[in-house]
């Protein structure tokens, strides 16, 4: 017998409702199995986008019980881009966040990606993004 996986929401803590993906049964498997996998459980983070300056990509990202965590670049088209992400933000320690978890991915590392849309993700694939205010558009 296979078991595929399933979300279930609880209303109001009484009532419990079986939540069903739209999208093709085998993608949503895929991808709620990768969102409950212990490599990724615990990674928090946000995208912020463009720098003030428009030079580099900037955001965070942790992940609670491990110190290290990847965050990839996707643009579509070309490579995701792997980014470190060790840089001290005083606003991160403010919030309560660990403050050495910033980023700042300059862009003239990423040529390639001028003209193009932009998101964040805790894997390789794209498929977890980080939360964000959406794609950043790169002029």
């Amino acid at each position: 017998m296979t078991h595929r996986p399933g979300i279930l929401a609880v209303a109001e803590g009484e009532r419990t409702y079986d939540l069903y993906c739209r999208s093709s049964q085998s993608i949503a498997s895929r991808l709620l199995v990768k969102a409950i996998d212990p490599f990724f459980r615990g990674m928090n983070g946000h995208f912020d986008g463009l720098s003030p300056d428009s030079n580099c990509l900037t955001g965070w990202a942790y992940q609670r019980h491990r110190q290290a965590c990847s965050i990839w670049l996707q643009c579509e088209g070309l490579s995701a881009r792997r980014v470190p992400w060790e840089l001290y933000r005083q606003d991160l320690l403010d919030a309560g966040i660990p403050p050495h978890c910033g980023f700042c991915f300059s862009l003239h590392e990423w040529p390639e990606v001028r003209g193009r849309q932009v998101y964040a993700s805790f894997d390789r694939e794209g498929d977890l993004p980080l939360p964000s205010l959406g794609l950043v558009q790169i002029d």
